[in-house]
């Protein structure tokens, strides 16, 4: 019994600690989270300035370089597209993944392993990061244009390979087909 006393007097002191540091790492986020937006809003803006289209959903902003045809991507749609996904640094920043060939040799990313390799997915279903698939709404076919979202929408505070915790991403997407589901 004074054992447990024991080794309860000193893990009750521990637990204290612990959730002191878990809630000052909570604040640090919110304070990463926040220096994000604003980064990203401040991209977004000039793109807008210089001529850019840009449709913001949900907390992605898609700024659009090449505009596209009539269809444009809803949930539930199948969208066929081709990708190059970026840390954000005020731009694009170091890619991280790609589905075409010319841009993942340079980076040793094996496409055909993959589950994007054929570049199609389901928007709605959940395939995507939530930034991209906010971001991918209401895109045409034929687009070109940048998603650009806070970590909160891409990975969280986890490391993804070369992508560090608490990342904003930028992707590059060209829409080459949306079959209506």
């Amino acid at each position: 019994m004074n054992r447990f006393r024991a080794h309860l007097s000193f893990l009750l002191p521990l637990l204290s600690v612990v959730l002191i540091v878990i809630s000052c790492t909570d604040k640090e986020q919110q304070t990463v989270l926040e220096e994000e937006v604003k980064k990203i809003d401040t991209y977004v803006e000039a793109q807008n300035k210089s001529g850019k289209s840009v449709v913001i959903s949900g907390g992605s902003s898609r700024i659009i370089y090449e505009n596209g045809g009539d269809i444009s991507v809803e949930k539930g749609d199948s969208v066929y597209l081709n990708y190059a996904g970026y840390i954000f640094s005020t731009g694009l920043g170091t890619i991280f993944d790609t589905n075409m060939e010319s841009l993942s040799s340079k980076i040793g990313i094996d496409i055909y392993n993959r589950g994007l390799n054929a570049g199609k997915v389901v928007v709605g279903k959940g395939e995507l990061l939530k930034g991209l698939e906010l971001g991918l709404l209401g895109a045409k076919k034929g687009e070109h244009s940048y998603i650009v979202f806070p970590s909160s929408m891409g990975y969280g505070n986890d490391k993804k390979g070369v992508v560090p915790p608490m990342s904003s991403l930028i992707f590059e997407i060209w829409i080459l087909n949306i079959v209506k589901n």
